[in-house]
């Protein structure tokens, strides 16, 4: 029997160990046909790993094991670290397209899973055309029917949307597992699967309660963007929806001079007088303690001309400030929601 040289050897578990950073570095050089199969064995098992195509894996095993049976003729012992070489160039080629089309593939899934529980300015129109449009007369119950016989077909093709994506998040998910097997790739992969899997968690909430709840229900999307076009344009307002200095909430309205806090509400809501009364416990508390210590705050609500306002006319004479709550109603349909694309 031909003896391999241990120089040829070495260039394949070198060449190999190295190009997939495995932990190869206990075995022991091959000196012989016999141990160059053993290697060769082992780099198969790491090719299948790399590799995402099951059926290329094993083509490719039956192939180096082919080649393995060549080390018996020194004229081709060259043979086997070249086809080595040439295959797992091509797994690592192969894993890297796989991730580009799954990365691909998961970005479009995202904003469709995304856009089932958006409307478009077009539908909130239709919406409001067939509330707004019926007509009562004085003590009796309008008759909403055809406002809801629209809400419920919106309703049915965004539920009907649902159950594609969730088979096709159920593939993706497969693809996932199978990337994050590869160090190199995992923080990436999953970066784009933990909101995925976070949007795949609420259309299975739709999907099991045959309901669009909240703010994704075509009614409550109606109000919600009437009402923001009617706060751009209620009332005079020094500062307008700005988040306070003391949290993230956020008052319609502020008057400084009128010593005034305002909230819009669609008539007959009965949130607005206790969001109201909280946003002045916490400004007047906020604006004595700057007013008593003579100091400005953090702009806007702490600029110098609103300071001199509250002052001046929100102060008595030891600096505590006194303000107003107040909430201002609108009534749906009397101006219209506009479309604005």
């Amino acid at each position: 029997m031909a003896v391999r040289t241990p120089r040829v050897i070495a260039i394949v578990a070198v060449f190999a160990f190295s190009w997939l950073n495995s932990a190869h570095s206990a075995l022991a050089t091959p000196t012989d046909c016999n141990d160059m199969t053993t290697e060769v064995g082992k780099l198969q098992a790491e090719l299948a790993k790399k590799d995402s195509d099951p059926s290329r894996a094993n083509s490719s095993i039956n192939s180096f094991n082919n080649e393995a049976k060549l080390c018996l003729d020194d004229n081709d012992s060259d043979k086997v670290p070249d086809a080595l070489e040439k295959e797992l160039e091509g797994a690592a080629k192969s894993k890297k397209e796989v991730f580009a089309n799954w990365q691909k593939t998961s970005a479009t899934w995202l904003k469709q899973a995304t856009e089932v529980f958006k409307w478009s300015c077009v539908e909130i129109k239709k919406v409001e055309d067939a509330l707004c449009g019926v007509e009562s007369e004085p003590n009796e119950t309008p008759n909403y029917s055809a406002a809801k016989g629209l809400a419920a077909t919106m309703e049915r093709k965004a539920l009907a949307k649902i159950d594609p994506l969730i088979k096709q998040f159920s593939d993706l998910a497969k693809v996932h597992k199978e990337l994050i097997e590869d160090t190199s790739l995992k923080s990436k992969v999953e970066a784009i699967y933990v909101p995925m899997k976070e949007s795949n968690r609420k259309l299975r909430g739709a999907q099991r309660k045959q309901v669009l709840a909240g703010a994704r229900h075509p009614f409550t999307k109606y109000a919600i963007e009437y009402g923001k076009q009617k706060h751009r344009t209620m009332g005079t307002c020094k500062l307008r929806d700005e988040a306070l200095p003391i949290d993230s909430t956020r008052p319609d309205c502020f008057q400084p001079r009128n010593c005034l806090v305002i909230e819009f509400k669609p008539r007959g809501d009965r949130e607005g007088a206790g969001q109201v009364a909280g946003y002045v416990s916490k400004l007047q508390s906020w604006y004595t303690k700057k007013v008593q210590s003579r100091k400005s705050g953090k702009a806007p609500w702490g600029s110098r001309d609103i300071m001199k306002d509250i002052a001046s006319k929100c102060a008595n004479s030891s600096g505590q400030v006194t303000l107003r709550g107040q909430v201002k109603f609108y009534d749906r349909c009397t101006s219209r929601y506009k479309c604005i694309k």
